[in-house]
C-alpha cells in the first residue's frame, strides 16, 4: 500500500467561506494536467467545496505553495518542474481535496497524492504551520491527521 496522509478539518457551515478564502491563499493551481487552472479562479474555492460536498464532482487536485524550509527545498530539488508563482515559496502538488457535509458541518480533507508529499506533511514545519493557520478558520481549530491505516491523531 502506498503511504498517504490526510489532513482533515471540521468546518461549520457559517465558516466555510472564510475557510475557503484562507485555503485559496495557499493555492497555486486547481486541477491537473491540461485542465489546470491558475490563480484566476481561486475566488470560487468556497463554491468548489460546496459542489464537492453536494456530490456534484469527485475530488479535485490542488497544487499549494508554502514558504521554503529544509524539507521543502529537498522536495523541490527532486521535483523541479513544480514552480511557485510567488518568490520564496515552493509549489507542492497534488493534494486531493475532498469535502462532505453532515449534521450542519463540512468535513474537508486534503490528502497527499504521493509518498513524498505525505512525508512533507509529517516533516515540513512550513507545511504544518500553513495547515494550522488554516485550522484557525474552522469551528474547532484542530487538524486531524489520518494515515493510510485510518489511524487518527492531531497536528
Amino acid at each position: 500500500m502506498s503511504e498517504s496522509t490526510t489532513f482533515e478539518f471540521i468546518v461549520a457551515v457559517e465558516k466555510l467561506n472564510a475557510f475557503g478564502d484562507e485555503l485559496a491563499s495557499l493555492v497555486e493551481s486547481v486541477g491537473c494536467g491540461v485542465e489546470q487552472e491558475g490563480a484566476s479562479n481561486l475566488g470560487a474555492l468556497p463554491q468548489l467545496l460546496q459542489s464537492l460536498a453536494a456530490g456534484q464532482r469527485g475530488q479535485e487536485c490542488l497544487t499549494l505553495g508554502f514558504t521554503a524550509d529544509v524539507a521543502l527545498r529537498e522536495f523541490h530539488a527532486e521535483n523541479p518542474e513544480l514552480r511557485s508563482q510567488d518568490p520564496g515559496k515552493i509549489a507542492v502538488g497534488c493534494f486531493w481535496l475532498g469535502c462532505t457535509r453532515t449534521e450542519g458541518k463540512y468535513s474537508v480533507q486534503l490528502t497527499s497524492a504521493t509518498r513524498s508529499i505525505s512525508s512533507l506533511m509529517k516533516k515540513s514545519v512550513s507545511v504544518q504551520m500553513a495547515f494550522r493557520t488554516l485550522a484557525q478558520r474552522t469551528n474547532v481549530g484542530d487538524v486531524q491527521v489520518i494515515n493510510e491505516w485510518n489511524e487518527v491523531s492531531f497536528l
